[in-house]
């Protein structure tokens, strides 16, 4: 968390200087169709504004559903020492994810002013636009010996951020096998030996699927995760949400 922190400061300030000053960055970003409107958003592609449909705004305001269902972040939670200290890190989570998420679309808005000043080139595709932490780490890296390593600890900031996603999300993966599925759904008795073996299996097998799926350059994270977010908020989200706040949820 340190590391995806300073990173994320550090990389807001010099995109703001490279791009001309906050000023410049705010010009540009008004300048886009559709800039800070509900209904309207801006199509780089046909550099024009589209309309959002009626289902459009339902479907990414459900996004916010995904957040009570995700099992690497119920993990969490469910392997707190203490149940006091639940309130202190629902706020802790909640004031970061706010924090995090604000200087995410920051960063986008300075990206376009640092493109438009004609430091990084244009990203036209979904999944190039992605690359602009590393594009600007890039830029970063030219300017001197401290800065550049400033950038190398950006990049470190974003293997955390993946590893720490990447990590919970295996071992509820692997947990979920080979205690849910195999042994309580299924029925077959495994010692603790098949269990740690099928435990690992199941983890390589997915590393194998995400690797392949990471293999296309010109694939969007954005739009695959996007998917299983609203996935999981779909499947579990309102599932969590009952079984907290409604005493009938099941029959027993």
């Amino acid at each position: 968390s340190v590391f995806m922190t300073v990173a994320l400061i550090v990389i807001v300030f010099f995109g703001i200087r490279q791009a001309g000053g906050a000023a410049a960055v705010m010009e540009n970003a008004r300048a886009l169709p559709g800039y800070l409107n509900l209904t309207r958003g801006y199509d780089a592609a046909t550099g024009s504004a589209s309309s959002f449909s009626l289902l459009s705004i339902v479907s990414t305001m459900a996004w916010g559903l995904g957040y009570f269902g995700m099992p690497h972040i119920l993990l969490r939670f469910m392997a707190i020492e203490d149940a006091e200290k639940l309130n202190t890190s629902r706020r802790i989570a909640t004031v970061w994810v706010v924090i995090s998420m604000a200087i995410a679309v920051v960063i986008g808005v300075i990206g376009n002013g640092v493109t438009a000043a004609g430091k990084v080139p244009f990203l036209s595709t979904s999944s190039e636009a992605e690359t602009i932490i590393i594009k600007l780490s890039d830029l970063m890296s030219q300017n001197g010996l401290l800065l550049a390593i400033a950038a190398g600890v950006i990049l470190s900031g974003i293997l955390a951020a993946t590893m720490s996603t990447a990590d919970s999300q295996l071992l509820a993966a692997a947990s979920s096998v080979s205690q849910d599925l195999m042994q309580d759904f299924l029925g077959i008795k495994m010692d603790e030996k098949a269990t740690m073996r099928t435990a690992r299996i199941t983890v390589l097998a997915i590393a194998i699927v995400g690797v392949l799926l990471a293999w296309d350059p010109n694939s969007s994270v954005f739009r695959v995760v996007s998917f299983a977010w609203a996935g999981f908020g779909a499947s579990f989200g309102p599932v969590m949400l009952f079984s907290l706040f409604w005493k009938r949820t099941n029959k027993q």
